[in-house]
């Protein structure tokens, strides 16, 4: 025998298909610029362009949907790479990110991880970025937990 404890009330169609349609709407204002823009994103990436590979091509298909000012990329040196940087959607930073040793509880780990934090916060204050997106755990994400901690 069939109890009979309360069930909510199922939500009416109507409902669900007004629901789905403001949230395309919000999504095609987003999309056609015409909605608040994404928060000002540092985006730390030690390995980019001129190198290829799926997260730099992930990187540059994510970051060139945002608009023109949100996104600033701090990349690793990479020698000459001022033609390709100018060529792209979005501002980009170059430091020395490459390292022998990620500990960092190593003294030349730790120094390369100070100046890295130094020129990452340094550079958060030029553009006045609201958050930092990390490719990989280390050193980028050390770097950006380091700026939580400290730095807020």
């Amino acid at each position: 025998m069939l109890s009979e404890a309360k069930h909510p009330a199922p939500v009416a169609s109507t409902e669900i298909l007004c629901s789905a349609q403001n949230h395309k709407t919000d999504i095609a204002r987003s999309l056609a610029g015409n909605s608040p823009s994404f928060l000002p994103t540092l985006v730390l990436s030690e390995h980019f362009l001129p190198y290829c590979g799926g997260s730099i091509t992930w990187l540059l298909q994510t970051y060139s949907r945002y608009s023109s000012g949100e996104a600033v990329v701090v990349a690793g040196e990479r020698g000459d790479t001022m033609l390709v940087d100018q060529n792209l959607p979005f501002k980009v930073e170059r430091i020395r990110m490459s390292m022998n040793d990620w500990d960092p509880v190593r003294p030349a780990s730790l120094a390369r991880y100070f100046d890295m934090f130094l020129r990452v916060r340094k550079i958060l204050r030029r553009y006045q970025l609201s958050q930092i997106h990390c490719i990989k755990v280390l050193p980028e994400g050390l770097v950006a937990w380091c700026m939580r901690r400290w730095a807020g």
